[in-house]
């Protein structure tokens, strides 16, 4: 799960079914299966939100949002 990652992770989207309008905002955004990834930064205390590069884009995005997506 992409929820679990760290900073200086990479890796590929593997699985995204959205079920919520922020998670479809997501895909439109570029979190699609196939897209790479890498997480560029992390909050110093709490961990959240996320600052992750994708496709060229770095995006902050909360833990929650990320539950759905699977990665490889």
């Amino acid at each position: 799960m992409l929820s679990h990652a760290k900073k200086g992770d990479r890796g590929q989207i593997s699985k995204f079914q959205p079920k919520s309008p922020e998670e479809v905002r997501l895909v439109e955004l570029g979190f699609k299966v196939g897209a790479h990834y890498e997480i560029v930064e992390q909050a110093p205390f709490s961990k959240d939100p996320l600052v992750i590069e994708i496709n060229g884009v770095r995006i902050a995005v909360r833990r929650f949002l990320l539950n759905h997506i699977e990665v490889i």
